[in-house]
């Protein structure tokens, strides 16, 4: 896999930054933890802090659009971010 950074806009008010990203790879479409830790690596930050909005795939290409947020402490992040819901476990 290879992810490549188009553009880095910061977003002042919200602590933030909004990165757009172009990702090539030869077998499945990469998760989410894995463009994390691609982008964490990549920005030298610690992954806590990167949230991916949106992965765009393109049928028949192995190259996808990335919207990640890197968040400039843990306390907007938490502020900004909707909560993750737990899942239930079935009975």
């Amino acid at each position: 896999m290879e992810l490549n950074i188009a553009h880095k806009k910061e977003n002042p008010l919200l602590n933030r930054m909004e990165i757009t990203a172009k990702v090539v790879y030869d077998a499945a479409t990469p998760n989410y933890n894995e463009l994390t830790d691609s982008l964490a690596s990549k920005l030298n930050k610690p992954k806590e802090l990167i949230v991916i909005k949106k992965v765009k795939t393109f049928f028949g290409e192995k190259n996808a659009d990335v919207l990640a947020y890197l968040y400039q402490d843990a306390e907007s992040l938490a502020k900004i971010e909707p909560k993750k819901k737990e899942k239930k476990e079935k009975k």
